[in-house]
């Protein structure tokens, strides 16, 4: 999902400096291709005015961030609503946005239930323990303590805490706390579950995710209720959809605004032959 998020930035670039691109994917079956694909890039022959949307777009990158905090309680506009149920045009994928607070508040629950479990794992903890970094640091990975709530003091113990113990109850009744407040939710969903349906998923959050940023929304990721298999499944039935649900986000106006977090420099993630 991530991947294709990247891929789509990738693609607005492209077309923002006028360039012609053409995407070929790597066979994932074969053994140790750990390549997803590859990008061809051309110049236009006809240069011609690129599309304002393409613009505001591709000028949202550098913005666009997780929001992780709370959000206002004012419900998601209109307008906006009716401009993300016009923005996928994927076949392949199902594209669910709510704003019942009742299915919110049962959605909650599936939140919780994927977040205590991923807890119980050491390998999780010592992963997520190493991608925690104190407020004041100056990694360009990781998320740094004030971009999730935790306090300042507590952010420079905080990785260790993470590793050696079980949080997965409290943490679980955040991540509740913050979508059951949350004006909206977003889910998008697979016909067939396939890895490049992943892909094409995260291409769709990612173009959601920047409308958001131009319009002063949030986005939060929770990978808990999608990341495991009988809860996906129950989330599935629950909800009706007739697609696999892949990508699960929260969304509204943040409460207060966030610093970003610091991030790679170009040359750390783009070699130039």
């Amino acid at each position: 999902v991530s991947l294709g998020a990247c891929l789509e930035n990738i693609k607005l670039a492209a077309t923002f400096f006028h360039l012609q691109y053409q995407i070929e994917y790597f066979n994932k079956e074969e053994k140790y291709n750990i390549l997803l694909a590859k990008v061809i890039f051309s110049d236009k022959k006809d240069l011609v005015v690129v599309d304002t949307r393409i613009e505001k777009l591709f000028k949202a990158i550098v913005n666009r961030h997780s929001a992780k905090l709370k959000y206002k309680k004012e419900p998601v506009d209109d307008v906006f609503l009716s401009l993300l149920k016009s923005v996928n045009d994927d076949e392949s994928l199902d594209l669910s946005v709510i704003v019942d607070f009742d299915v919110i508040k049962r959605l909650g629950a599936f939140a919780a239930e994927g977040t205590r479990r991923a807890f119980k794992s050491k390998q999780f903890r010592e992963e997520l323990s190493c991608w925690i970094k104190n407020s004041m640091t100056n990694a360009p990975d990781g998320m740094p303590g004030f971009t999730v709530g935790i306090p300042w003091l507590f952010s420079f113990i905080a990785p260790a805490m993470i590793k050696r113990f079980d949080i997965g109850a409290i943490q679980a009744k955040m991540t509740s706390n913050l979508l059951t407040e949350s004006p909206g939710s977003i889910i998008i969903s697979t016909k067939n579950n396939t890895p490049i349906e992943w892909v094409r998923a995260g291409g769709l959050m990612e173009i959601i995710s920047l409308l958001a940023t131009n319009n002063g929304y949030g986005l939060m990721p929770l990978g808990a209720p999608v990341e495991y298999d009988d809860i996906t499944k129950r989330l599935q039935k629950d909800l009706e959809l007739q697609f696999f649900p892949a990508v699960f986000l929260r969304i509204g106006k943040p409460s207060r605004p966030t610093p970003i977090a610091p991030r790679l420099n170009l040359e750390k993630v783009i070699n130039v032959n």
